[in-house]
């Protein structure tokens, strides 16, 4: 294990997105994501680095594309079956449905999702979207229901289980915000720090005078 500010986190995660060809939308919700899901599950930098090896053909110049052919939707019903690497494309469609009735008024809009298991990736980026909605989230799978962090916190060691489940996800408007911020530090596998590192580093631009003027690295004299 090693000890890293949130903040560290945060920025590591969002460049090793943006190394694997995600847009940086999609790396700032995950770089969040992961500063949530870390303080309950050390090993979340792991899971979220083996499934970033899905998408080692892409980069800034091909960038992954947002696939939403495999949704389907039947009024505020969202249905998908996906693998839990699948939720690092996936995963922003799923809360971005879940807010559009968070407001209120509306009917709630619903998801089903079919995985293999509950990635804790996800449920950082659920968690995450309560605190910008003012909503809650529940899980109804197996008979059980639970609210998105008690679900992260329930989670085995390993984050993962082995049975194809089906999670009804909802979220309602009332719930109380999140303050979610980068200080403080936590604790993570050093095996997922290192290997989001690797990933982190395809982000980075190669060093010229050039790329000094644009912003990358430290400036063009001692000075900057």
């Amino acid at each position: 294990m090693i000890r890293c500010s949130l903040n560290e986190l945060f920025h590591m995660t969002r460049k090793a997105l943006l190394g694997c060809g995600f847009s940086h939308d999609v790396a700032d919700d995950t770089g969040w994501a992961m500063v949530i899901a870390s303080h309950h599950q050390p090993r979340a930098a792991t899971q979220l680095a083996a499934y970033l090896a899905h998408y080692q053909a892409y980069d800034s110049a091909r960038p992954v594309p947002a696939d939403s052919q495999r949704i389907t939707i039947d009024g505020t019903e969202l249905r998908l079956t996906a693998a839990p690497h699948e939720m690092l494309v996936f995963g922003a469609m799923i809360c971005d449905w879940l807010a559009i009735s968070s407001d209120g008024g509306a009917e709630p809009h619903i998801v089903i999702l079919t995985t293999a298991y509950m990635p804790s990736i996800l449920l950082g980026q659920l968690i995450w979207t309560e605190s910008q909605h003012h909503g809650q989230i529940t899980l109804s799978f197996d008979a059980c229901q639970m609210h998105a962090d008690e679900m992260l916190i329930a989670m085995p060691a390993s984050g993962e289980q082995s049975n194809i489940t089906e999670y009804r996800i909802e979220m309602k408007a009332g719930g109380q915000q999140k303050l979610v911020t980068e200080t403080g530090a936590v604790d993570i596998d050093d095996t997922g720090w290192a290997r989001l590192s690797e990933f982190a580093f395809r982000s980075y631009v190669p060093e010229s005078d050039a790329s000094r003027l644009s912003g990358a690295g430290a400036g063009l004299t001692d000075n900057d």
